[in-house]
């Protein structure tokens, strides 16, 4: 959590935010109905992959692989319920049986309702980030990016209400300021994301026809257009100069 000289809390303490629950009283974020699962495979001798990333939509599992340097391969899945009794091919079986057992994870994914993000993420000089505030499914990658994007924002903020100004006697009523204008600024983006998030992994892990349909005629296909990744391109604002006196 980051404190400041004379009061102000903005809590960064992830899913089970005690700042976001304890305090605010957000609600909590809901189970996804799925778990990822992540490790590091080795390959002493070289695993002679080429260094691209790389991802497959099996039957209820989302299967993603990317090489760290010419031995370490990083993989993940995403699976809904954890896969038992099935068979997958030789390349996923082979990296998953070099991970070491120190490099492996798994967890249940957990994310928040879009309209219990409509509820105010401050209260007087207090105020969360990150997953504390926006759990999202991990289908867009956008997690920690967004958790950047609010500290640039909330940072901006801040620094258009100081402004270098040295009055500690006015510096709760411009922190609450500022966080007002953070939360109602980040809100839709919030809501934006993790919907869509949660819809993509909904789709891409989907069994059944219409779902495997939409995944591999459509979705799939808007993938690989260049506008599909409007969601990356967000501007946070320019940070002020901060003269002090």
């Amino acid at each position: 959590m980051i404190y400041f000289e004379k009061q102000g809390v903005i809590g960064c303490d992830g899913v089970n935010s005690v700042v976001a629950h304890g305090f605010l009283n957000l609600p909590h974020p809901a189970i996804s109905g799925r778990c990822g699962i992540r490790g590091m495979a080795t390959y002493p001798e070289g695993h002679g992959l080429q260094p691209r990333f790389q991802i497959r939509f099996l039957n209820g599992i989302s299967f993603g692989r990317v090489p760290i340097n010419d031995k370490d391969v990083f993989w993940f899945a995403v699976c809904s319920p954890p896969p038992q009794g099935k068979e997958y091919p030789e390349e996923i079986t082979e990296l998953v049986s070099r991970a070491g057992s120190d490099s492996l994870s798994m967890t249940v994914l957990r994310f928040q309702w879009a309209w219990k993000m409509l509820e105010k993420a401050c209260k007087g000089s207090v105020t969360v980030a990150g997953d504390a505030v926006h759990p999202m499914t991990p289908d867009l990658g956008q997690g920690g990016c967004s958790a950047l994007e609010d500290a640039i924002v909330v940072a901006r903020c801040l620094a258009q209400g100081l402004n270098g100004s040295a009055d500690i006697d006015k510096e709760a009523q411009v922190i609450e300021e500022a966080f007002n204008k953070y939360a109602n600024e980040r809100k839709w983006r919030w809501i934006w994301l993790v919907s869509q998030a949660y819809i993509t992994g909904f789709v891409q892990q989907g069994s059944s026809g219409l779902a495997r349909f939409i995944r591999d005629k459509i979705l799939l296909k808007i993938r690989s257009r260049k506008d599909m990744f409007i969601h990356a391109t967000y501007d946070c604002g320019t940070l002020p100069n901060i003269t002090s006196e």
